[in-house]
């Protein structure tokens, strides 16, 4: 881990616990910090990010406003649910509005929204619909993202089934929101991190979330782990929070156990490397032949393909031997973004890096069942 990295840490740790720390924030600093979503968390100065999330958080009251004053159930997920957890939620870097309300009722909240100046951008994906109000983008849930297949899947949309009824008003800058329950949100902060780990990778964002939550429950094996187990996260929500007590400043937690510094330095430099949502990558694609299940290559690419053309084209999965149209339009898509200078081609270095990274999320053992 380079200076830079290791300063950041220390910067990060005394943000979030309070940790000691003399580390002056440099401009190297400054900038690997927004490269990885966190500089509002270092740097109080962050004038524009900090102006970024009022807005954002204002969009939230408005969405809540409107919502309730119709007699919408719904619920906030991650964004400004997730800063609640935090020392001061506003200097969490917030980014799109994400919402879930009951599937009966999108006809019905999509109606209000178009009503009320939001703007329908997109309807492809398999859980979500896509809107703009006033040049901030808004998602519309109707299930939860990340859920796997599986008997995995099934207990996941159990556990998540009452979500909404669970839910209860928090404060949201100096309005409210309802936001999910401790409980809840465990889940929904898990399977995001799960999904961006092993795809295109998530950076020190999400970490944080993580290690702010965990330090906000008392028993967390007594809230999580009877549900972690049975849809087999467990394992990789130890290592995370292992990760932020030898990184973050996060007070050890015994249930956590302990894994070699060989482990945490990769996974952390796996993080760092990607910076959020994988930005900072050479190439995201290198995304697609990643897995945490041992598959070989070609299949790994292959059902990557599946999931992503399958989320912007549902019908796909009801006639699966349309399939080959989808692998056609996401070489195309591809293809355009390395002419335009959107993404770099593919080489053996993607290949290299995939396999480093499977190699590595094997020991997660992400959503293995007993």
């Amino acid at each position: 881990m380079t200076e830079t990295y290791e300063n950041l840490m220390q910067l990060l740790s005394a943000a979030l616990f309070n940790a000691p720390c003399n580390t002056k924030l440099t401009e190297e600093i400054r900038t690997e910090a927004k490269k990885q979503a966190v500089l509002s968390l270092v740097d109080t100065q962050a004038s524009a990010t900090l102006a970024q999330n009022i807005r954002v958080i204002h969009e939230h009251r408005q969405l809540h406003e409107l919502l309730t004053a119709n007699g919408i159930p719904y619920v906030i997920l991650k964004g400004c649910a997730s800063a609640s957890y935090y020392p001061v939620p506003e200097r969490r870097t917030l980014g799109d509005v994400d919402f879930l309300v009951y599937e009966k009722d999108l006809n019905r909240v999509d109606a209000l929204l178009r009503d009320n100046g939001y703007t329908l951008e997109s309807k492809l994906c398999d859980h979500h619909w896509g809107y703009d109000h006033d040049g901030r983008t808004l998602e519309m849930h109707w299930r939860i993202n990340g859920i796997p297949e599986g008997e995995s899947g099934r207990l996941t949309e159990e556990y998540m089934s009452d979500v909404i009824e669970q839910a209860g008003l928090k404060k949201c800058g100096s309005g409210v929101c309802v936001m999910p329950s401790d409980f809840h949100h465990g889940i929904i902060c898990i399977l995001h991190i799960a999904r961006h780990m092993t795809s295109s990778g998530m950076g020190l964002r999400h970490l944080c979330d993580w290690a702010v939550f965990v330090n906000s429950n008392n028993d967390f094996p007594g809230l999580l782990q009877a549900c972690f187990e049975s849809i087999g996260v467990m394992e990789f929500a130890r290592q995370l929070t292992a990760l932020c007590t030898r990184y973050l400043g996060l007070p050890k937690q015994p249930w956590a156990g302990e894994y070699s510094e060989a482990f945490l330095s990769d996974l952390i430099e796996d993080i760092l490397s990607g910076g959020n949502f994988g930005r900072k990558k050479t190439t995201v694609y290198e995304g697609v032949f990643t897995n945490s299940e041992g598959k070989g290559r070609l299949l790994t690419g292959i059902r990557s393909m599946n999931k992503i053309v399958c989320n912007y084209w549902p019908i796909l999965r009801k006639v699966p031997v349309l399939l080959p149209l989808g692998w056609l339009w996401f070489c195309v898509r591809y293809l355009i973004r390395v002419i335009t200078g959107k993404r770099k081609m593919l080489s053996a270095k993607t290949f290299r890096e995939a396999d480093k990274r499977s190699e590595l999320y094997e020991k997660f053992r992400l959503f293995e069942t007993q």
